[in-house]
């Protein structure tokens, strides 16, 4: 955890794992294209997993591409599980997944995830949240009316000018309701299925941060 200064502020270390590149998706607004399918092993996930931990890592988001179409899923969680990680699987919930080390699953909205969403919190009894990535596309008015009407937290996330989204025109569509506050390379690491580590998600292909112009690729 970092603790800032003149504050009380608690801010936990957040790790995002992007497993693979796969997906059986094709959204517009998806920052993950990179042209040709990765994926990171398991060999590579552990020890960025163990080496993260040691730096102060509290909380693991396994993402994609779909992670639930990388075939050691299970594994990832027990890893991170072991090392006392808080896990959040972020998906686009076309696939029902449950494993009782998931902490929080955050979900993309569009309709076809609905029974997925349902089934995680009403049976499961799970921690869910919805992720809004672009708000016209994703219908945000419908979005709203049934999180509210189901008390579901939702995230509307900035969209990031990277990937598919870089060739579609949403990339104009620039918004963060979440207190977006630029740089956060001191609390957020990035791993994507390539290979490299990103100390933000400013821009995946660039490597350069938006905010203060730096390099952010290691």
């Amino acid at each position: 955890m970092i603790e800032n200064k003149g504050s009380t502020e608690i801010i936990m270390k957040e790790l995002t794992v992007e497993l693979t590149t796969k997906c059986q998706m094709n959204c517009l607004w998806c920052s993950s294209d990179y042209g040709e399918e990765f994926e990171l092993k398991l060999n590579e996930v552990y020890e960025i997993l163990y080496d993260c931990k040691k730096e102060g890592f509290l909380v693991v988001r396994f993402s994609g591409g779909e992670p639930t179409l990388y075939p050691e899923l299970l594994e990832c969680i027990m890893l991170a599980k072991q090392m006392d990680y808080e896990v959040v699987l972020l998906t686009n919930g076309l696939i029902k997944y449950y494993n009782s080390g998931i902490d929080r699953y955050e979900i993309q909205w569009h309709k076809e995830a609905i029974n997925t969403i349902e089934w995680l919190k009403n049976i499961m009894k799970c921690n869910v949240i919805v992720n809004v990535v672009n708000v016209v596309e994703s219908n945000i008015v419908d979005c709203i009316d049934y999180c509210s009407q189901n008390d579901i937290p939702i995230h509307i996330m900035k969209l990031q000018k990277t990937g598919r989204a870089m060739k579609s025109v949403l990339h104009e569509i620039d918004i963060s309701i979440t207190g977006d506050k630029g740089c956060s390379r001191n609390n957020k690491l990035l791993f994507i299925p390539s290979g490299h580590k990103l100390k933000c998600t400013a821009d995946k292909f660039n490597n350069i941060c938006k905010v203060k112009g730096c390099v952010v690729d290691e």
